[in-house]
């Protein structure tokens, strides 16, 4: 899963290549209330949706690499406090590390000591679409070395490494990494000589860099204890590809529990997995409904429906309203002038 944190910084990134973040926003069917939720988060198969449709909204193919020149230094506070402010490079990579989890579940990068060298290696995944893998880890090795140039450490990187062939742009990368990229490589990410971890970091401050991680790892305790299984299913859910068929064991996989804890769950907070689906359907059709681009057959087969007849059924079950009378309630809303 993908903190919306981060959903949030793709969109600005968007909108700083030329796109309007209402037009993104649209063309992802999310709805706003839902980007600015705090705690919210998607599966990491529909932030690789995300990104694929930025690439193609923004006509950019080096739209990685761009993001990150763009970034603002606190776009990704507290963890960017963190980094800039321990006392030196190697407390700034665990630093990463430990705070990775307000930002995604999963870990970008991985640190390996050999021979007194260092390697940052990204992590990535088969499953992860051509443009998707090399945008994470364009990202991820551009912000790696965004921290080496800010701590004046960028000139004793021995390597910059990608795992795929030299892209069409790959000028950009020459510019960026100052001419140390090459491709082919057996991993992606960098190396640098041990000794470097020991250098300071960017504005080393003993006591802000401990209040953060304390308020760091509050935010994470929160964010694991607050967000109930209800929710996080339910997020899990609302964003899978049809067909929507998802079984109560895969979601409960996917959560890293058993379908059995995942049923005693839902019952503790009242609720249940069918209740659940109807309510991660019907948070789908009011996503397709805002879009006046597709038609009321199209939002019936996107969830699975047979004829528009029994998606009239269950909207109106779900919403007490018909898909109609919903669509029309929206346009006003929208078009009601705002004080």
């Amino acid at each position: 899963m993908v903190s919306m944190h981060v959903v949030r910084i793709l969109v600005n990134a968007v909108e700083d290549a030329g796109v309007p973040r209402t037009v993104f926003i649209r063309a992802t069917r999310l709805e706003p209330a839902f980007v600015q939720a705090r705690d919210a988060r998607l599966p990491i198969s529909a932030f690789h949706e995300l990104i694929e449709l930025a690439i193609d909204l923004t006509g950019d193919a080096a739209f990685g690499l761009h993001s990150i020149e763009r970034l603002a230094d606190d776009a990704l506070d507290p963890v960017s406090a963190l980094v800039a402010h321990a006392q030196t490079l190697g407390e700034s990579m665990r630093s990463i590390q430990e705070s990775r989890r307000l930002l995604g579940d999963e870990a970008s990068f991985r640190v390996y000591e050999e021979r007194g060298k260092v390697r940052l290696r990204v992590i990535s995944s088969e499953d992860e679409p051509p443009r998707v893998r090399r945008f994470m880890a364009e990202i991820t090795v551009a912000g790696l070395f965004r921290t080496m140039v800010r701590s004046h450490l960028e000139e004793h990187v021995d390597e910059i490494s990608f795992a795929y062939s030299a892209p069409e742009y790959h000028c950009e990368y020459e510019r960026i990494f100052k001419g140390r990229a090459r491709f082919n490589q057996p991993f992606t990410g960098m190396c640098f000589d041990r000794q470097l971890l020991m250098s300071a970091a960017p504005y080393p401050d003993v006591e802000l860099h401990q209040a953060l991680r304390i308020f760091t790892q509050r935010r994470i305790t929160n964010l694991t204890t607050r967000t109930t299984y209800t929710e996080r299913a339910r997020q899990f859910l609302v964003w899978q590809p049809p067909p929507r068929d998802v079984t109560m064991a895969s979601v409960a996989r996917a959560l890293g529990t058993s379908e059995r804890s995942l049923r005693r769950h839902l019952r503790e907070e009242g609720t249940s997995y069918s209740k659940m689906v109807d309510e991660a359907l019907a948070y789908i059709a009011k996503r397709c409904l805002l879009d006046e681009r597709c038609t009321i057959e199209e939002t019936a087969g996107e969830l699975g429906f047979a004829d528009k007849t029994s998606f009239h059924r269950a909207f109106k079950r779900w919403t007490g309203l018909t898909p109609n009378q919903y669509r029309k309630q929206q346009t006003a809303a929208n078009e009601r002038p705002r004080k």
